[in-house]
C-alpha cells in the first residue's frame, strides 16, 4: 500500500459532494485546496492520483462526515482519521465510539476539541480549520459600495432553531417600528421553519446558488446576523467578512475562533438543554434576544462604524482563514503520521436507559441514569428485554496501551 509517493502524500478521501450542505461546501473547497498541495486525495476506487493508484491503495484515509460508525467503515485504509464536528457540549455516543476507532481525530474548532474529549473521545485530537474559497469570496472596493436608504440584515442557511432563526425574527420585529427604513433578507435552500413572521419587511430568497452569487448576496446586505444556538464551525458568517460584511454572531462554539475584533459578538441567557438533537445528552446556547437586538440597534446606527469593522474582517479572513490555509495544516499533520500504526479496539455490550423519569431502578439490576450506558451481564440484560426503553447498544473504546 502506498502513502507517500513522488514527495507526495496519498490519501484516500471519503466526504460529501452536495455544495449546498455546509460538510459538502467545505469538502469540494478542500479538496480543491489539496490539488495546489503536497497532498493527493483520492476520494473513490478510480485513478484519480497517479497511474496505478487508487483510494484501495492509500494506507492512510480520511473520512469527513458526521461521525457515525458507517461512516468510518467506508475507508479503505488501515490507518483512518476521522474528520468531523459537532454543534453541542456533548457529543453522541456513536460519535465518540466511531472516534476511538480511529488513529486520529481532526475538528475544525477549539470548541469542537473541547466538547469531544470531555464526551469521552480518547483518539489524539487535531484542529483543522476551516475557510473560505479566496477566489470566490472577497470585498468590492471600499468606496465602490453605495448607501441605501433601507438597512438591509441578511441570514443565509437552514432557517432552524439550531441557527437562531426563531431568536432573529424576534429581535428584528421587536427592536424595530414598520416606520424604520429596514429590511431581514433570508437566503435559505432548505424548508423553511414555521417560525417564519408574516411581515412585509422579511423577505426569503428561496432556493441554493451559485458561489458568485452568494458573494453578490453578501456584499449587498448591510450586516449578517445568526443568532447561533450551536456551530461546529460556522461557514456563513466567515463568508460574510470575507465579502467585507460585518457579522452578528453569538459568542459562543465553533464561530467563537475567527470571531476576533470584527464582529458583534451576541451575550447568553446561559446554556440550554439540546438533549434529544442526534440523542447527545448535551446543552448548546441560549442566545440572548436583548442583545440581538442591541447588536442590531448598533449596526443600525453605526453604519460607518460597522462598513469599517467589516472591511477589517476581510483583511483578517483572507490572511488567516482560506482553504489555502486549511490544506497546509493537512499537510503538516499527514507529515506527522506513521503510516504503521494501527489501534487496537475494545468492543463492549452495553444497556442505556431512555426512558423517564431521569433515573429508575430495576429489582435485580440495579439503578439506570437517562442516556448514561452499563455494562451488564447477559443474565441481568435478558431481564429487560420486554421494555423498549432500555437499548442494547455496541460501544468502542481504545484498548490500553494501543497507539
Amino acid at each position: 500500500m502506498i502513502f507517500k509517493k513522488g514527495g507526495k502524500y496519498h490519501i484516500a478521501w471519503r466526504g460529501p459532494d452536495n455544495p449546498i450542505m455546509g460538510y459538502g461546501s467545505s469538502n469540494l473547497n478542500m479538496l480543491k485546496a489539496l490539488r495546489s498541495s503536497k497532498v493527493v486525495s483520492h476520494p473513490s476506487a478510480v485513478d484519480d492520483g497517479g497511474p496505478g493508484i487508487t483510494a484501495e491503495d492509500c494506507t492512510v484515509g480520511v473520512v469527513y462526515a458526521p461521525a457515525g460508525l458507517g461512516a468510518l467503515e467506508r475507508l479503505p485504509s488501515p490507518y483512518r482519521i476521522v474528520f468531523t464536528m459537532f454543534e453541542a457540549d456533548t457529543w453522541p455516543t456513536e460519535w465518540v465510539s466511531a472516534c476511538n476507532c480511529a488513529n486520529q481525530v481532526w475538528v475544525p474548532s477549539e470548541f469542537c476539541k473541547e466538547a469531544a474529549i470531555a464526551s469521552g473521545v480518547e483518539s489524539p485530537i487535531e484542529i483543522v480549520p476551516l475557510g473560505v474559497d479566496s477566489e470566490v469570496y472577497y470585498p468590492e472596493p471600499f468606496e465602490a459600495k453605495e448607501a441605501s436608504p433601507t438597512f438591509t440584515f441578511g441570514f443565509s442557511g437552514a432557517a432552524t432553531m439550531r441557527k437562531g432563526f426563531d431568536i432573529l425574527t424576534q429581535a428584528f420585529q421587536q427592536e424595530f417600528g414598520h416606520n424604520e427604513p429596514v429590511r431581514l433578507e433570508i437566503r435559505s435552500a432548505h424548508h423553511l421553519s414555521a417560525t417564519m413572521p408574516n411581515d412585509s419587511r422579511v423577505v426569503v430568497i428561496p432556493g441554493g446558488c451559485a458561489d458568485f452569487k452568494m458573494r453578490e448576496w453578501y456584499r449587498h446586505i448591510d450586516c449578517f446576523v445568526m443568532p447561533t444556538r450551536g456551530e461546529g464551525f460556522g461557514l456563513t458568517p466567515l463568508e460574510a467578512m470575507a465579502c467585507g460584511t460585518p457579522a452578528i454572531v453569538t459568542n459562543w462554539g465553533g464561530c467563537v475562533d475567527y470571531l476576533g475584533d470584527y464582529a458583534l459578538r451576541v451575550g447568553l441567557d446561559g446554556l440550554e438543554s439540546c438533549a434529544d438533537y442526534h440523542k447527545c445528552g448535551g446543552k448548546w446556547a441560549s442566545p440572548s434576544v436583548a442583545s440581538v437586538r442591541y447588536c442590531m440597534r448598533y449596526a443600525y446606527e453605526h453604519r460607518d462604524e460597522i462598513r469599517q469593522m467589516g472591511d477589517k474582517a476581510a483583511g483578517t479572513v483572507l490572511e488567516k482563514w482560506t482553504y489555502g490555509h486549511t490544506a497546509k495544516v493537512i499537510e503538516k499533520l499527514l507529515a506527522g503520521v506513521d503510516p504503521k500504526e494501527r489501534v487496537e479496539i475494545e468492543s463492549r455490550s452495553v444497556v442505556v436507559w431512555y426512558g423517564y423519569p431521569r433515573t429508575v431502578f430495576v429489582k435485580g439490576v440495579g439503578q439506570f441514569v437517562r442516556e448514561i450506558a452499563r455494562e451488564l451481564s447477559d443474565e441481568k440484560a435478558a431481564l429487560l428485554v420486554n421494555d423498549d426503553r432500555f437499548v442494547r447498544e455496541r460501544r468502542y473504546r481504545r484498548a490500553k496501551g494501543s497507539a
